[in-house]
Order: C-alpha cells, then sequence, then structure tokens
C-alpha cells in the first residue's frame, strides 16, 4: 500500500483521502500510465510523468467524500464522480467495480487539467474548452459543467458527438462545455477516431503550444 501512495506521489504529484484498496490505488495509476502514454504519443521527446506533474500535479483524490455524496443526491442518487473545487476528484465509491472505470478517471483529470490552465474553468469558463468551441464555430455560456442546452443549440452538426459516431457512445461529449473539452481528451487517448475531427485536430495543436511553455 505504501508503495502504491509513493508511486502515486512521487510519478504524478497525486495524493488520495479515503479508504482505498490496493486494487483501486493500482487504478489511479493506470489511469496516470495511460495518460503518460498518450503525452509521448501526442509529443516526442517528453516525459510523460513529469508532463503529468507538471499539468496535473497536486491532484487529490477522495473516496465518496460529502462533496460526492451530495451531488448524488441531488442528482436522483446517480452514481457520479466530479472535480470540486479545482483539483480536488471527488470518486463515486464504487467506480473501480464498473466497466471502464480508468477511462473515467481519465475524464476527471481532464476537468482538472482545464482548471490548472484557468481556475474553476468548468465554472466560470475562460479555458480551453471555451477555446475549443470557439475554434469550432460554437459558443459557450452559463455554468460550463450543466449548459447542455445553450451547447446543443450552437453545436455545428460536424462537431457534435452524436453525430460524428452515429447515434451511438461515446456521445457524453455533448453534455456541457466542460464534458466537451473532458471528452476530446480522454477518447484523444483512447480512440481517437472516435473524437469529432475539428475537436481533435483543435486539441493537438492546443497541447502542443501548451507545452511550448513547460520547462
Amino acid at each position: 500500500m505504501e508503495a502504491l501512495l509513493s508511486a502515486l506521489l512521487s510519478r504524478f504529484g497525486w495524493r488520495v483521502r479515503g479508504e482505498f484498496t490496493e486494487d483501486e490505488l493500482r487504478g489511479l495509476i493506470r489511469a496516470g500510465d495511460d495518460i503518460a502514454a498518450a503525452v509521448e504519443r501526442w509529443l516526442p521527446g517528453m516525459h510523460g510523468d513529469l508532463w503529468i506533474k507538471h499539468f496535473l500535479g497536486r491532484t487529490i483524490f477522495h473516496k465518496g467524500g460529502i462533496v460526492q455524496k451530495v451531488v448524488s443526491l441531488a442528482n436522483g442518487g446517480a452514481k457520479i464522480s466530479l472535480v470540486f473545487a479545482n483539483r480536488r476528484v471527488w470518486l463515486y465509491p464504487q467506480i473501480f467495480e464498473g466497466p471502464n472505470a480508468t477511462q473515467w478517471v481519465v475524464h476527471e483529470m481532464g476537468h482538472v487539467l482545464e482548471n490548472s490552465v484557468r481556475w474553476m474553468a468548468i465554472w466560470w469558463g475562460g479555458g480551453p474548452g471555451d477555446q475549443l468551441l470557439s475554434t469550432i464555430g460554437s459558443k459557450a455560456g452559463g455554468l460550463r459543467w450543466m449548459n447542455t442546452k445553450s451547447l446543443a443549440k450552437s453545436l455545428p452538426a460536424e462537431a457534435s458527438w452524436q453525430v460524428h459516431n452515429r447515434g451511438l457512445a461515446p456521445k457524453y461529449g455533448d453534455n456541457s462545455t466542460a464534458d466537451y473539452f473532458a471528452e476530446v481528451w480522454t477518447w484523444s487517448i483512447y480512440r481517437p477516431g472516435l473524437v469529432p475531427l475539428p475537436a481533435r485536430m483543435w486539441f493537438l495543436n492546443w497541447l502542443r503550444d501548451l507545452t511550448l511553455d513547460f520547462d
């Protein structure tokens, strides 16, 4: 257990709060491994662990907790994981018992990434999610994690997840500005062909530009 906690901190700058099992800690490490491998594919010569530590370090993972419980209850008991406020990831307690758990952790790290570029961007905007939508011809507005209706009205068909994937999953990127960015990030790691092309092209260029400032 101590070795896993040490690996999370030394490799990625990540800490945990709550009673995580060894298998759950390994799940977090797998998420970091997946991100690191993708970064090294996207940015030849970059050390993935160091990139994570720079842009996603200081993240704290909670297993359950009061924030997760309150948000879940407010949504009818839905199995919700979330980021609040800026770099704290509140995971649904049984997330690792379900399918695609690692991908959901990576999705939440997409929110952390946006917040690391612009404080509280997944709430108030001004971050890369807004930049992405502006580039593809859409317009962000409202609370960025819950502006589903306004996003749907302004999203061009060629940039829609539902249209691109012909009504099949994944289409959660159409849920909100924050989720659009987080899903572009996530599926660019796992199956980039599922990402609407205008968004995928923007993301890779944005990532390269972001990393130019990495020292």
